[in-house]
């Protein structure tokens, strides 16, 4: 028996905070029993290879404005790219892997990390930072015309890619897609894919939001819409990243980060 003395009174809830949101009706908690059945059924068909890499590296994002470089964190180490430092500063030999903190750019023409607790990342310097860790970054923007270096894209070519991302472990795909489209609360957020469901044209996002929201399924169509919402602070249609291990470069020289 637990000793009387052991209980301790109930916390004081502190003003102005929330735990946790009920998803909208039509995005599917993964762990419901309509997404387990989802789940097995995207194992079938082979496309739910990329969950099992991810899933062992599924981690929240550090600060509220951090989903860019919690996905990023997810990715890297799924990927197995090592980051050549130590993960803490600390006596004897140190662990080597990555934590969102390490991703925080050096070059002066990147945001500082008071910034980025401030107003995340932008696609764009998201690209640059994963590039400049030992990421190989394919950039794509969710516009039926050319945006930048990204080609045009269409709903067929984002399926395609979320897809061909969903069979292997050698490549993940990142979307940056707007909340709000998606009848969530916030606005822009980052998060990777874990397996594509193709009876129902589904996808997995797992959340690094999960103080927030759980890993859901929903329909590619929309998450093809609220990915094509365009970026308030770009003036840009909003898109994906396919990473994949690279050898490390340096920190990039060039400004072109949202």
């Amino acid at each position: 028996m637990v000793p009387k003395h052991a209980h301790l009174p109930p916390p004081k809830l502190p003003e102005k905070s929330v735990f946790r949101r009920t998803l909208p009706e039509e995005l599917v908690a993964f762990s419901s029993r309509q997404g387990r059945a989802l789940f097995a059924e995207a194992m079938r068909d082979d496309t739910a290879h990329a969950y099992f890499p991810l899933s062992e590296q599924f981690v929240t994002q550090n600060e509220p404005m951090f989903c860019a470089l919690g996905s990023l964190t997810m990715v890297m180490n799924a990927l197995g790219v090592d980051p050549m430092r130590k993960w803490k500063d600390e006596p004897g030999p140190g662990w080597r892997w990555w934590t969102d903190e390490m991703f925080v750019p050096q070059s002066s023409c990147l945001p500082s990390i008071e910034d980025l607790r401030k107003d995340g990342l932008g696609l764009d310097a998201l690209a640059m930072i994963a590039a400049a860790h030992g990421a190989d970054v394919e950039l794509r923007r969710a516009s039926a015309i050319a945006v930048r270096d990204a080609p045009p894209e269409s709903e067929a070519s984002f399926r395609e890619a979320l897809v061909a991302a969903s069979r292997t472990t050698e490549a993940f795909s990142v979307v940056n897609f707007s909340r709000s489209v998606l009848g969530q609360t916030g606005s822009g957020h980052f998060s990777p894919i874990g397996g594509y469901h193709r009876a129902s044209d589904s996808v997995l996002v797992l959340d690094v939001a999960r103080f927030k929201y759980p890993p859901y399924w929903l329909p590619l169509s929309r998450l093809w819409e609220a990915t094509s919402a365009i970026d308030e602070d770009t003036g840009l249609p909003r898109g994906w990243l396919r990473l994949s291990a690279a050898e490390p470069t340096a920190e990039p020289s060039g400004c072109g980060g949202s």
